[in-house]
């Protein structure tokens, strides 16, 4: 930057991101550009509500955390979970691979069937995948604890 010698005029130029900023002219006729930014993020920081709102929601935020202390499971139970991790995985798995086929055979058709196959095909993919999820849940709440 400069060395500003004499009277410095400085003329505002608004915009967003990069554009924005001021130009400053020297009493010499020269003349640099600086940018605004930081000014304007010091001036909304100052703002008390904001930085009351952004206390809050930090203290809110870490407050959980703090408190819950995290236990050891047991292997039984890591196994369990496991266990059912895998078997939803192996389930959705075989609903996409099922959705898939069915496409490929539904694509042979055409008008209406292919329309109906398709939907058939769909309504049996989510049917499927909303199953295991259950299976997923009920084998999750029967693990040992």
């Amino acid at each position: 930057m400069p060395e500003v010698t004499g009277k410095v005029t400085r003329i505002n130029i608004k915009g967003n991101g990069q554009n924005s900023g001021h130009l400053q002219f020297v009493a010499g006729g020269e003349y640099f550009w600086s940018p605004c930014a930081l000014n304007r993020k010091r001036n909304i920081m100052r703002r008390p509500n904001l930085v009351a709102g952004s206390l809050i929601v930090l203290v809110l935020g870490a407050a959980p955390s703090i408190s819950a202390r995290r236990q050891k499971q047991n292997p039984e139970h890591i196994a369990a979970i496991k266990k059912c991790n895998d078997d939803y995985k192996h389930a959705a798995k075989q609903a996409i691979a099922d959705y898939k086929a069915a496409v490929k055979s539904a694509n042979k058709q055409t008008g209406m069937a292919r329309a109906e196959s398709l939907a058939h095909a769909r309504r049996a993919k989510s049917q499927a995948l909303a199953a295991a999820q259950l299976a997923k849940e009920q084998c999750v709440a029967n693990a040992p604890k």
